[in-house]
């Protein structure tokens, strides 16, 4: 994927963030149309709708916006209109107010599963990844991690924040407000309970409920006397990191 991108840029001679992410809708795309087409030969009846259509973003291509208010009421304009029972959507992709195609950002598949179960009052929203659910701890660090077995949305999206990759954090917003269940699940086994993050959780005790840690972190210390006394230097100093993302 990188040298082809990589090539389409160098024939168009630029490779903004917004035609990265048209490039990389394509994935998600192309890939949800051949599930659809695959419930369809199997017998099942399936409606293929691009999310292009419903999840409306602002501009900021890569990892856009989602207008919350917007979006939930093209999703249930259009499913309100829908007959049919089994629908299948891409992930990840969107659009903003001028049709230009936009990305959620890292995990975008499973943030779209939220905002769509949000504003549909879904009873849960199932994430299926490659793992049985959230760990105590990451397992390629430790050999004693174990899955939890159930997880506040307070607790989930603190171990996602801090390095914790099984959910995107923003996912858990939609729900939250709702109180909808999400329900993370293993593709490859799907008999594992997995785990089940909701808004009271049954600690059972547990003083620690799971450890999580980023990679690759610098820290950086300012200080001088220059900084005594001036108003407005926290704002200026997080300001200039806002900007640069």
């Amino acid at each position: 994927m990188k040298l082809k991108i990589s090539a389409m840029g160098f024939l168009l001679r630029e490779l903004t963030p917004r035609s990265k992410d048209r490039l990389a809708s394509y994935g998600e795309w192309l890939s949800s149309q051949i599930i659809a087409a695959a419930f369809q030969v199997a017998g099942t009846a399936a409606v293929w709708k691009d999310s292009r259509e419903l999840i409306l973003t602002d501009s900021g291509f890569t990892a856009a916006e989602v207008n919350v208010e917007e979006t939930g009421k093209k999703i249930r304009d259009y499913f309100a209109l829908a007959a049919d029972d089994l629908f299948i959507l891409p992930g990840f992709i969107a659009a903003d107010k001028n049709g230009v195609t936009t990305t959620l950002g890292r995990g975008g598949s499973d943030y779209t599963a939220a905002i769509l179960a949000a504003a549909m009052d879904a009873t849960v929203t199932e994430i299926w990844t490659d793992v049985s659910g959230m760990m105590t701890a990451d397992p390629r660090l430790t050999s004693n991690a174990r899955i939890i077995p159930n997880i506040s949305y307070q607790e989930a999206m603190e171990l996602s924040h801090f390095g914790a990759k099984v959910i995107y954090p923003p996912t858990i917003q939609p729900v939250m407000g709702k109180k909808i269940p999400v329900v993370i699940k293993n593709t490859f086994a799907p008999e594992d309970p997995g785990t089940i993050i909701e808004a009271v959780s049954d600690g059972k005790g547990d003083i620690v409920r799971g450890i999580s840690s980023i990679n690759n972190i610098t820290m950086i210390s300012l200080e001088g006397s220059g900084m005594i006394g001036i108003p407005g230097f926290s704002k200026r100093l997080f300001e200039a990191l806002s900007n640069e993302k």
